[in-house]
């Protein structure tokens, strides 16, 4: 799972607007598709913990005195996911309650 957390380093494509050379459209294109993948994963991912949230209360109640939560981890990383293609504080804060719901360290 850490692993796929990592896809939350995927680069934000840059402005198309802004991309005039051919080297810069492709890039654009490939951190388009990087983005739209790791999104992809990410709100899998995120859906899964949900529903292992909503469908596994035993479990749930028996890890959280660990500090594990996994509805947090899941409606953070369906944020997280949302917030993928472009930069900001979002992207850093969502992560963040992923990583603490989840108790990873750095």
């Amino acid at each position: 799972m850490r692993h796929q957390i990592l896809l939350a380093n995927v680069s934000a494509p840059q402005a198309r607007e802004t991309c005039v050379t051919s080297e810069q459209i492709k890039r654009y294109d490939i951190d388009l598709k990087n983005s739209r993948e790791a999104q992809r994963i990410l709100r899998d991912l995120g859906a899964r913990m949900l529903a292992f949230g909503e469908s596994e209360t035993a479990a749930c109640i028996a890890i959280k005195p660990f500090g594990f939560d996994p509805s947090i981890a899941g409606h953070n990383l369906i944020g997280l996911s949302n917030s993928l293609d472009r930069y900001g504080t979002d992207r850093a804060a969502f992560r963040k309650n992923v990583e603490e719901a989840l108790r990873f360290t750095s």
